[in-house]
């Protein structure tokens, strides 16, 4: 089964049976329709194996050390929050390990797009259940 690209924030993958691969293309800061997506997985997606997720080039932007949180607003930031709690239910419930990243290449981009990983998605980050792409 190929990829199932996600761009709308009304989207539901219960019917997904064979569901294997999904990608998040993120074109903001809001993660809410990744988070409303993700719940509708279930158990029965037995196939599930990965979870990957491409963060907004313009993240890139931030220097390492800026306070990424604070400078997005609270309710984005508790977003960011929730998806990292999703992540680890789909780590802990069936070893879903997320990739993450940024499609721009060049060690430039790979430090900031950790960085902004590890700002974001702390609890993944600490567990080391993610995986840059």
């Amino acid at each position: 089964m190929f990829p199932v690209e996600l761009e709308s924030a009304s989207f539901d993958l219960s019917k997904a049976t064979k569901l294997r691969d999904t990608v998040f293309r993120l074109g903001s800061l809001r993660v809410e329709w990744i988070n409303v997506a993700l719940k509708t997985i279930t158990p029965d997606h037995r196939d599930l194996r990965q979870i990957s997720i491409y963060l907004p080039s313009f993240l890139t932007s931030f220097r390492v050390g800026v306070d990424i949180r604070r400078s997005i607003g609270q309710a984005t930031s508790r977003g960011w929050s929730d998806l990292d709690h999703l992540l680890v239910q789909f780590w802990e419930s069936c070893s879903v390990r997320p990739r993450i990243g940024c499609e721009k290449e060049g060690e430039q981009y790979r430090r900031s797009t950790e960085y902004c990983i590890g700002s974001l998605l702390p609890e993944i980050t600490k567990r080391g259940i993610v995986d840059p792409v």
